[in-house]
């Protein structure tokens, strides 16, 4: 559920100007720009078009990938 909130942002921490009732796992998109709906209806456009992927596969090439050692070592 998409819900807009209005907020200040100042000395690096974002308040909000009004009471929010959101849990510490929620997930929290903030857009900062001159034409939210804009940024919004382009966020909102994405959503679904990697609905076709099949994670368990990408997954299983992930954690296969970390596997293999084609880097070598890191000189620090």
């Amino acid at each position: 559920m998409l819900k807009t909130i209005k907020g200040i942002f100042q000395d690096g921490i974002i308040t909000p100007l009004e009471r929010i009732n959101i849990k510490r796992a929620d997930v929290i998109i903030t857009f900062l720009d001159s034409d939210v709906e804009e940024v919004k209806n382009n966020f909102l456009s994405a959503a679904g078009t990697w609905d076709d992927l099949d994670t368990e596969k990408l997954k299983n090439e992930l954690y296969k990938s970390r596997e293999s050692d084609l880097r070598g070592n890191v000189q620090l």
